[in-house]
């Protein structure tokens, strides 16, 4: 099985149905979206991380300890970073599915 991340503007199942009847090897086409719920929880998750990085930034006494943990914190809201937990929850069911 080969789990692709989708970065075109159709929808996974659309592509799966279009895609999997030619190939030997079946392939997932990840979601861009999850359950509004884990989405929240990952967001909260995310502003946490945030917050406790930036707490961290404040107390240290390196300059480049402070930069960095105030990048990390910024980065904590970027899109990019939803995107990451959106296909390690993916990957995750896929392996608790099927069990490799």
């Amino acid at each position: 099985m080969i789990a692709l991340i989708n970065h075109t503007g159709i929808e996974a199942d659309y592509l799966s149905n279009n895609w999997n009847y030619k190939q030997k090897i079946p392939r997932v086409i990840l979601s861009k979206t999850i359950n509004f719920f884990k989405e929240f929880k990952y967001a909260l998750r995310l502003f946490k991380e945030s917050l406790r990085l930036m707490k961290m930034a404040r107390k240290t006494k390196s300059r480049f300890d402070r930069n960095l943990l105030m990048r990390s914190s910024e980065d904590c809201f970027s899109n990019k970073s939803m995107v990451n937990f959106r296909i390690a929850h993916q990957i995750s069911e896929l392996v608790s599915k099927y069990k490799p």
